[in-house]
């Protein structure tokens, strides 16, 4: 099936592994954005993101993107989860979340130049101080997004994205800035369309089929607090104090 033969890139930051699991592709740290294991990649909204090093890579056709984020505050305005982009809005793929629509997520595929062959999917709503898992897919004229592996938005008039190598693949910004204040624990690209069967399927942990959770191996519940922000992977791992909020 498309989850497993269809999986282009990997990036698994809760490890801090910043390289590709598939194709040995890096993601670079930008303006400050910190790792930290057990709890993944903090951006800090203000101008931190995540560069993908996949420039000679082609995206477009059928496709699924895969995001577990933690968003810490939602201020007005758009926050970027991620954006495949070649120059401005040209050829665009775009993932985000839009708090002046009470923090409804948004996929939006550009083709071409500007705004005249914009289509986009929204719906839903991107909780604050939980982890979640965002999936948006497209194949021909469907564009759906999964929130926590159930359906929350669909259109079947949509187009997809151009296959084309584009110049810039960020996660946590989009080409006007629109940082993103929280942190992301995965990222996951395919060329195909996941079903929902295999959305469902990626909400067990991949090694002992568990529901993912917030116990450690004793099956305590645990969490780490700093400045009111909580962080539900924080009980367990090695790192404590300021570094595990992320500061």
């Amino acid at each position: 099936g498309c989850v497993v033969s269809g999986l282009e890139h990997e990036w698994l930051f809760d490890t801090c592994d910043l390289t590709d699991q598939v194709n040995g592709m890096n993601a670079e740290l930008r303006n400050g954005a910190q790792c930290h294991v057990g709890t993944g990649i903090d951006m800090d909204g203000v101008d931190d993101y995540v560069a993908l090093d996949v420039t000679d890579q082609e995206f477009g056709g059928s496709m699924s993107i895969a995001a577990n984020v933690f968003l810490i505050v939602g201020d007005e305005g758009h926050q970027y989860i991620s954006d495949f982009y070649d120059g401005g809005q040209d050829d665009e793929i775009r993932l985000f979340v839009n708090h002046n629509q009470n923090s409804k997520l948004h996929f939006r595929i550009y083709v071409g130049n500007g705004n005249e062959n914009a289509v986009e999917t929204t719906g839903g709503e991107l909780s604050t101080g939980t982890w979640q898992q965002v999936i948006a897919t497209v194949e021909g004229t469907t564009m759906s997004i999964y929130l926590d592996g159930e359906l929350i938005s669909q259109r079947t008039d949509g187009h997809e994205p151009t296959m084309m190598r584009r110049a810039n693949h960020f996660l946590g910004r989009g080409p006007f800035g629109n940082y993103f204040k929280g942190s992301f624990s995965d990222f996951r690209l395919w060329s195909c369309a996941l079903s929902a069967e295999e959305i469902a399927s990626l909400q067990y942990d991949d090694e002992d089929g568990d529901e993912d959770s917030d116990e450690d191996e004793d099956g305590v519940t645990g969490s780490c607090s700093c400045e009111a922000v909580v962080y539900p992977d924080c009980a367990g791992n090695s790192v404590s104090g300021d570094t595990a909020c992320g500061t």
